[in-house]
């Protein structure tokens, strides 16, 4: 299963019909052009791999001192050499396929930074900034890090500062830890709808869709 096909899985029946319908709702009131994005991962994080094979080669390697104090090993170096190169790999093969070991070898101020960068991959990638008023929005999630980034292009930043989007990411991060995805998507799309008339930003006479409505997905609308 792709990426694309994971992403839709975990929105659920109906998740892209409900966030769309909140970006519809909010940009019918406002000149603002809020664009969600769902990414898998934002980075592929080799370390998390290397990193495992070396903790699975010292827990052999501990193993095997143990053992050896308890009772002396009377094994050819090959067999140990063997043994510890089989820790490696399991401990390689851990670090890939179990998302929460994965995350910490990884570290909170990597994942971090990566789905930052990601986000704004994204939102230069998308020309979200090609808005006539400089509107457009941005909220970006990455699942495997669990986290959220929405970035606002220059029109909107001029009046509301990047910790009124706060309570928009928390939402999407508190949701993703359950079943409820897509419904923390529309409640982050939602509060930008309310920062956006709170400062102003309400639709014009003439104003038109500039941006698409409905989420991008990582690997079927590109990075």
């Amino acid at each position: 299963m792709g990426s694309a096909e994971r992403i839709k899985s975990r929105l659920g029946a109906g998740g892209l019909e409900l966030i769309e319908g909140a970006v519809a709702r909010a940009e019918a009131g406002t000149s603002g052009e809020i664009v969600p994005f769902i990414a898998w991962q934002s980075d592929s994080y080799p370390e998390a791999e290397w990193k495992g094979a070396a903790l699975g080669a010292a827990a052999a390697c501990l193993a095997l001192f143990l053992l050896d104090w308890r009772q002396p090993l009377w094994h050819p170096l090959g067999f140990l050499l063997a043994v510890v190169l089989a820790g490696a790999a399991l401990g390689a093969l851990a670090g890939r396929l179990l998302p929460p070991l994965r995350r910490r070898l990884i570290g909170r101020e990597r994942l971090a930074a990566m789905v930052q960068r990601r986000a704004h991959e994204v939102f230069l990638h998308q020309e979200l900034f090609k808005t006539v008023d400089r509107t457009g929005i941005l909220v970006f999630f990455s699942l495997f890090e669990r986290r959220a980034v929405v970035a606002a292009d220059s029109g909107i930043n001029a009046k509301v500062s990047p910790a009124d989007w706060e309570q928009a990411v928390s939402r999407v991060i508190e949701a993703a830890s359950g079943a409820g995805l897509a419904h923390g998507i529309a409640h982050a799309v939602d509060h930008c709808h309310g920062l956006l008339v709170k400062a102003g930003f309400k639709a014009r006479p003439g104003d038109r869709n500039e941006l698409r409505d409905k989420p991008m997905i990582d690997g079927e609308d590109g990075r």
